[in-house]
């Protein structure tokens, strides 16, 4: 029998244990509400809670409020609550504390000895935001109780108070639970004043809401300056582009600028010996195709190769098309006197990434792991064009159009070089390339980190996502664009690069007399054409040979009819440089595959939430 008895006596001990927490309930007897209209658009809103706490273990009461909703654009609106202050019947205060929720702010109200008592706490707060403006009048939606009471209010009123002279006034209230259109209550307008009351009790999450609406002029509509304070405040992720944009600036103001140049003066010579390529670079910053196909043409000139023109016909004559063979007239052993992205060019064309290179042959200044590299030499330090020659046969001639999706990997190690060499000779402290891309990828991830670190955020403390998309976008862009910038040259690269402008003045100025002191020979206006065309002068440059007669260069086997004029070799060489421009730049296609509006209810407008005991 021992067994039976046990089991009853513990089944008795649990049944107690949990009659208490059954008991311990709380009903709202009371919920009256005042609310105070001011002219300047603010509200003091005082609400009366009588509140009945059965059983043991409270503490008081807790009252939350929405504060944050989302506009019709799409950004978000604060409900700002300023004055905030918890009494009893008696006018004595109560402990308070604040805190957020969600899209809520919760009031926890400290009521003393409410066990199996009967308490009336009394909440104040002004709200600073809560009236609406439309074009043909202004209204105070504004949800009395709140629609989310863990508990049922017996009996809920509300006394809008509005300023003197108030006309056109009509108002309406809404009940039951969220959207619902019941109107289930008394409502009476006299002069300025709505009185409101509920004609039943309000059930579980069930609520009351008044819309007022009167004329236009009772209530000062905000000024547009105080319209935007009060849309940056209640979306304040937009000021984090603001902090980017100083942030960046001082960056570009203290590290993105060139140190003061010297003032530009014309210059008869490229300075420091520098090649088209590096000229056109140091320039704008970028290794740009321009500054390839220049550099092409300036291997013509120092007579590594030669240019032959190819102008073949088919269709009876109906077609036309023009091809270029560039024949290779140095053996890489002669190379020692070329700079490495000429050495990089010369290899690209004629060897073309031949994989039968041997391991010991590594590229300068730049990882084995660039694509397309073919500025070797040798770890040993042996001369690297010998060793090139001794490792790898050449081709004797190769065609632009064979270079069709091929030599566009060794682009990369061609600008590698370029960049390499300028830091290395002091122009730069970083590569202009790196720094960009630096800037660009920081401000994609940036922006990322913000759009969705904002996002989270977002559904914590229930605003709307949209401020944070917006400024993790504007601060990403605001990152990339002055990245663009921050590609600061050296004293001495600030220096030269004032020097290259002067060199451009004189390429430019055909019109001056100072190119008369110059004697003008056509192995001039070989020497310098690769430079103007780097520079974009070269119809400049060549105006200012026009009126001598010159034979066609030995370095570009072109088609003349007539007497050869400088003019028609700058034509042909600008269409083979925009071919070629094209044609080293193609890659192959890879494939892929794509494969307040309809009305109101119980719980709109702003106010609202709920409450209950704890």
């Amino acid at each position: 029998m021992r067994p039976p008895r046990r089991l009853l006596a513990a089944c008795l001990l649990a049944l107690l244990a949990a009659l208490p927490a059954v008991a311990r309930e709380i009903a709202i007897q009371r919920f009256d509400e005042q609310v105070t209209v001011h002219r300047d658009g603010t509200i003091d809103v005082a609400e009366t809670i009588q509140a009945q706490f059965i059983g043991t273990g409270w503490h008081g009461i807790y009252r939350t409020i929405p504060i944050q909703y989302t506009d019709p654009e799409g950004f978000n609106y604060t409900l700002f609550l300023d004055h905030i202050t918890a009494a009893d019947e008696t006018g004595n205060s109560l402990k308070l504390e604040q805190s957020h929720e969600g899209r809520d702010v919760k009031f926890k109200i400290y009521v003393p000895d409410p066990d199996n008592s009967t308490r009336t706490i009394v909440l104040h707060y002004r709200v600073l935001d809560a009236i609406r403006f439309f074009a043909d009048h202004d209204e105070l939606y504004w949800s009395v109780t709140g629609e989310e009471w863990q508990a049922t209010i017996q009996s809920a009123s509300a006394r809008i108070e509005l300023p003197e002279g108030a006309a056109g006034l009509h108002a309406v209230a809404y009940t039951g639970a969220y959207n619902s259109r019941a109107q289930d209550a008394q409502v009476t307008v006299n002069d300025n004043v709505v009185d409101i009351r509920a004609n039943h009790p309000l059930g579980y999450r069930q609520g009351l809401t008044a819309v007022v609406g009167f004329d236009k002029g009772l209530i000062h509509e905000p000024t547009a300056s105080q319209h935007i304070a009060l849309f940056l405040q209640s979306n304040w992720p937009l000021f984090i582009p603001v902090i980017v944009l100083f942030v960046m600036y001082w960056l570009w103001w203290t590290r993105g600028r060139d140190p003061e140049r010297d003032v530009v003066t014309v210059q008869y010579e490229p300075p420091d010996k520098l090649t088209p390529g590096e000229c056109g670079t140091l320039v704008d910053n970028e290794a740009a195709m321009r500054d390839i196909t220049a550099t092409l043409v300036d291997l013509a000139v120092k007579g590594y190769i030669t240019i032959e023109q190819k102008d073949q016909t088919g269709m009876l004559g109906l077609t036309h098309h023009r091809d270029y063979i560039f024949h290779l007239k140095k053996p890489a052993a002669q190379w020692s006197d070329a700079r490495p992205h000429e050495r990089a060019m010369l290899a690209g064309l004629f060897f073309g990434g031949d994989s039968t290179l041997t391991d010991t042959l590594l590229p300068r200044g730049i990882t084995t792991q660039s694509p397309g590299v073919q500025d070797y030499s040798l770890a040993s330090g042996t001369d690297p064009a010998q060793n090139l020659a001794d490792n790898a046969a050449p081709q004797a001639s190769v065609a632009l159009s064979d270079l069709q999706n091929r030599f566009y990997r060794q682009l990369p190690g061609i600008r590698d070089c370029i960049f390499d060499a300028l830091v290395q000779d002091g122009y730069y402290r970083r590569r202009p390339d790196s720094v960009r891309q630096g800037y660009i990828g920081a401000g994609l991830a940036i922006g990322f980190m913000i759009v969705f670190g904002g996002n989270w955020l977002a559904k914590q403390s229930g605003m709307s996502n949209l401020p944070w998309f917006v400024a993790g976008i504007a601060s990403g862009a605001i990152i990339c664009g002055f990245g663009w910038f921050m590609t600061a040259r050296t004293i001495m690269g600030a220096r030269t690069f004032a020097k290259v402008l002067g060199f451009e003045t004189f390429l430019g100025r055909v019109e001056s007399d100072r190119i008369e002191r110059l004697e003008k020979t056509p192995e001039l206006f070989e020497k310098y054409l690769p430079y103007a065309m780097a520079l974009h002068v070269e119809k400049k440059w060549v105006q200012a040979f026009s009126g001598i007669t010159m034979q066609p260069p030995q370095w570009y086997q072109g088609t003349y009819v007539g007497a050869f004029q400088p003019y028609f070799l700058v034509n042909d060489l600008n269409m083979m440089t925009m071919q070629a421009g094209s044609v080293m730049s193609s890659a192959p296609r890879s494939s892929g595959g794509s494969g307040f509006g309809g009305g109101g209810g119980a719980g709109g407008g702003f106010g609202g939430g709920g409450g209950g005991g704890f």
